[in-house]
């Protein structure tokens, strides 16, 4: 509730005048955060835009400037979903709805076999992993080096979306 109030630049007691509990709160940010994906996301098919938000992960101030996303805040409300179903249930619903989007983007609406889905999906859980990895690293190791940390990324991205440059800015 303190990063919740500092953010919105009002107490606690002033938050809750606009929600009924912590779970409605977390729920609002969760949706509004899935919104702004929404938006952002067409941005993503451009691998250098890709890597500007995952790398802006590493620092609160470039997430937000570059993504309006506050990494602290998910992290906060990750650790709130291991202690309330609730919030779980709300951050899954959240992930299915992005990895859908992100696998729409990047592989296109063509029909697939279930191996190739699979592999898919895999690809994309991995992209997920690579963002939200990013969020831990600003915080375990701020002082990660971006360039170098930006080739590599560039080409991991590459081997996992191998084949699918109709869809992506190589």
């Amino acid at each position: 509730m303190s990063a919740i109030s500092k953010m919105a630049r009002m107490s606690p007691g002033h938050v809750y005048h606009y929600f009924d509990s912590k779970e409605a709160i977390i729920e609002a940010i969760v949706d509004r955060d899935l919104q702004q994906f929404y938006t952002l996301a067409n941005g993503l098919q451009n691998v250098d835009y890709m890597l500007d938000c995952m790398v802006a992960q590493l620092d609160v101030d470039d997430a937000l400037r570059v993504t309006s996303c506050n990494p602290l805040m998910m992290l906060e409300m990750t650790a709130e979903a291991s202690r309330n179903e609730r919030i779980a249930a709300k951050l899954r619903q959240s992930d299915q709805l992005l990895r859908q989007r992100l696998q729409l983007l990047f592989f296109g609406p063509q029909a697939v076999d279930e191996q190739e889905r699979l592999q898919q999906e895999a690809r994309v859980d991995v992209m997920c992993m690579l963002f939200e990895g990013m969020m831990i690293r600003g915080v375990t190791n701020p002082a990660t080096r971006r360039e170098p940390l930006r080739m590599v990324l560039k080409q991991t991205i590459g081997q996992l979306l191998q084949g699918n440059e109709e869809h992506l800015q190589l």
